[in-house]
């Protein structure tokens, strides 16, 4: 199963994030980071009861009864305070959140953490409400779950749903994680499971064959693990679509190097491609860091996580010329639309690097061929840009800590673009530190 955090805000596109942000009068990114808070949030307070026969019982009837349909096919229709009463989500808010005080106090957290008012916080709940019910509504009967499959469905995604709610919140609301469910639970702000255990879930479920990362090699390049664990990958609820492609570096005639975007073909080595799968070379070694705050990333050798960390630690000077090339980021062709399942690992790095080193300051630029017309080119540039930013944003990062900028098809990193090859070194999202 997917990560249940990225299905549900999959489902928000720009075009509905842009009318919330118009609808409370706040800016999309501090609406988009207010979704991404309440999405996991609400997940957790059902899982918490997935132990409780009688509670959760309740919850799964008024999941299992709702017109999914319809409130997914009218999403826009629940901004408001009061919208979730007509969507059946009011049941399941209460169940998950509580009420009251209880209720007040997370939302005015949430306000805080989101950059949103209090007023806000309690309209957008209003909205996730139904996003979530109506989701899962459609997920018990499309897959034919009962009560309990969905309790085990939720538990089995418990540490990625508690490792993306923000600092306080899940504390104020009592929310905990169920006794039964995963061991080894992803910290919050998005960082790796390290460890995972085997465990006893209703009907002796086993879990085998994990690869797992070595705890004491901090600076170990690794060459053999071929599997992450799912629900690693979130990136804090940032709202991307499930889309394919993009990306960024140097392709030849038989392999795609540092992250190049090649059309309709596929990409190998940690490239991407548009309107293709970006494909890992198995061949590749894996670059695996225990940061100094204790989250732990692996990536590409020599992509993008390790070129960055190696920068940031060395003494070598901050250069404005000095860009780091995104080596296994996806978005739609011709889209800004990122592909959360495809790009959300090293998304997910990023955060943990820019968490772990508070004091740096990043610019994101985004280029592309000279395929198309000059401006068009350079407002898709810009808008991949600000898809990275509002992911990173979504996922805690300051977005004081962020600029962006589309140069289009200037600075080519192949000045000839006459070769599929050399357009696919030019089509790339980079990185340059500002400060560290």
């Amino acid at each position: 199963m997917s990560n249940l955090i990225n299905s549900i805000t999959d489902l928000v596109t720009p075009d509905l994030l842009t009318k919330a942000a118009g609808h409370f009068g706040e800016s999309e990114a501090s609406i988009n980071k207010g979704i991404g808070a309440l999405v996991p949030t609400i997940l957790g307070g059902l899982t918490s009861k997935s132990n409780d026969t009688s509670a959760f019982g309740k919850v799964f009837d008024s999941i299992s009864g709702t017109d999914h349909g319809g409130i997914l096919s009218n999403l826009g229709s629940f901004l408001g305070p009061n919208a979730s009463a007509n969507s059946g989500a009011s049941s399941l808010i209460s169940a998950a959140m509580g009420s009251g005080s209880k209720l007040d106090g997370a939302l005015g957290l949430l306000g805080k953490f989101a950059g949103i008012s209090k007023g806000t916080a309690t309209g957008l709940l209003g909205f996730v409400g139904p996003l979530v019910t109506g989701f899962l509504g459609k997920l018990v009967s499309s897959k034919g779950l009962g009560a309990l499959g969905l309790a085990k469905l939720l538990k089995s995604q418990s540490g990625n749903i508690f490792g993306a709610i923000p600092s306080g919140i899940g504390s104020a609301l009592g929310l905990s994680a169920p006794a039964a469910a995963v061991a080894g639970a992803a910290k919050a702000g998005g960082s790796f499971m390290k460890w995972l255990a085997p465990i006893a879930l209703i009907g002796a479920v086993a879990f085998g064959g994990w690869y797992f990362l070595s705890d004491g090699a901090k600076d170990k390049v690794s060459s053999t693990m071929s599997k992450a664990v799912e629900g690693t990958k979130a990136v804090g609820g940032a709202v991307v679509d499930k889309t394919k492609d993009v990306g960024s570096a140097v392709v030849d005639k038989t392999k795609a190097v540092g992250g190049a975007v090649v059309d309709g073909t596929k990409a190998v080595g940690g490239a991407v491609a548009d309107g293709a799968e970006a494909v890992a070379d198995k061949t590749a070694s894996l670059f695996t860091k225990e940061l100094s705050c204790g989250k732990t990333i692996t990536g590409n050798g020599n992509g993008i996580e390790q070129q960055l960390v190696t920068f940031i630690d060395s003494d070598e000077a901050i250069s404005k010329g000095k860009w780091f090339n995104f080596d296994r980021l996806v978005f739609a062709t011709g889209s800004s639309k990122l592909d959360q399942e495809k790009s959300g690992e090293q998304l997910t790095n990023l955060v943990s690097i820019m968490s772990c080193y508070p004091n740096a300051t990043v610019k994101i630029g985004g280029y592309t061929d000279n395929t198309g017309s000059a401006s068009g080119n350079k407002k898709l540039s810009a808008k991949r840009a600000k898809a990275v930013e509002a992911a990173l944003v979504a996922a805690g990062i300051d977005t004081k800590r962020i600029e962006t900028e589309g140069f289009g098809s200037e600075f080519p990193a192949c000045p000839a673009n006459d070769t599929d090859e050399c357009k696919a070194q030019n089509r790339r999202i980079a990185l340059s530190l500002r400060s560290k």
